[in-house]
């Protein structure tokens, strides 16, 4: 910038920032948030034609996260810049971008419209969530969770459904056991569970498979890991397969960019909210 333009605009770029009360205290004496929100403040100000952003959410609050989307859409909407955002945050892609170029290993795995960018980054392959076990003394033999394409994968949009597969076998003396899984988020706070009496689901054999479904829309982006038991109620645990897969769930056609989910909640409830 020159002198003049720092001049009309320092007023501006320290409000953006939220810097002011520090704006006499010398930049080495920043914290690292701090100097990344100033030097996204001046970026945003600058009239260059293309502007580069690499990861801005990432850094500072949910309130300044929401800004700086709100910034880049004016560069582009308004000003009719152009704004290369790389990001890993499918919210914001689908909220502010118009185009999608996926990067595999340095090489462009993808080119084109955002729906489609955001459907081939969730079908990376990954850590794939499938548990097998053919030991004839354990119950579970395999267990796998899988979007609703029905691959089985570890990473989920907000708006896709988590099919979980399970084939177990219970002998007859188990046929009054329960059989369920347990949510926990990244802090091993246990989200929520699900079980069922074997009973009401098992084959005569005791061979069987059963497929319960996490719906869309219920777990906040975040990561999370699941665990499986099959047990007697206030009584004994009959096997138990611990934090059996890890698993996230991206931001993909929400705004949960601007409460980041750790914030207001891991569990989405999309009440009715009825004026009296």
């Amino acid at each position: 910038m020159r002198k003049s333009e720092i001049k009309q605009k320092f007023d501006e770029i320290v409000d953006f920032s939220g810097v002011e009360r520090y704006v006499d205290t010398p930049v080495k004496r920043y914290s690292s948030g701090m100097y990344v929100r100033l030097a996204f403040a001046v970026a945003a100000h600058l009239e260059s034609e293309i502007m580069i952003v690499d990861e801005v959410l990432a850094v500072g609050d949910a309130e300044f996260q929401k800004k700086c989307l709100g910034k880049m859409g004016d560069v582009s909407g308004k000003e009719g810049r152009t704004v290369l955002f790389v990001s890993h945050n499918m919210g914001a892609i689908k909220n502010l971008c118009h185009n999608v170029i996926m990067l595999n290993n340095g090489t462009i795995a993808f080119n084109g419209n955002v729906n489609d960018g955001i459907k081939a980054y969730t079908q990376v392959p990954g850590k794939l969530n499938a548990y097998k076990n053919d030991s004839p003394e354990k119950k579970f033999r395999e267990i796998t969770i899988e979007g609703n394409d029905n691959e089985v994968k570890s990473d989920f949009g907000f708006d896709e459904d988590i099919k979980i597969r399970i084939k177990f076998i219970a002998e007859r003396q188990y046929f009054h056991a329960n059989i369920g899984f347990k949510v926990l988020d990244n802090l091993d706070r246990c989200i929520f569970t699900s079980e069922k009496e074997i009973k009401d689901i098992v084959k005569s054999d005791g061979q069987s498979a059963v497929s319960v479904t996490i719906n869309s829309g219920l777990l906040t982006p975040g990561q999370y890991k699941i665990s499986f038991a099959m047990h007697i109620p206030n009584a004994q645990i009959i096997e138990l397969v611990q934090d059996a897969f890890n698993f996230e769930i991206l931001e993909t056609g929400t705004n949960a960019y601007q409460y980041s989910g750790a914030d207001l909640g891991c569990v989405f409830f999309n009440n009715e909210w009825i004026p009296l």
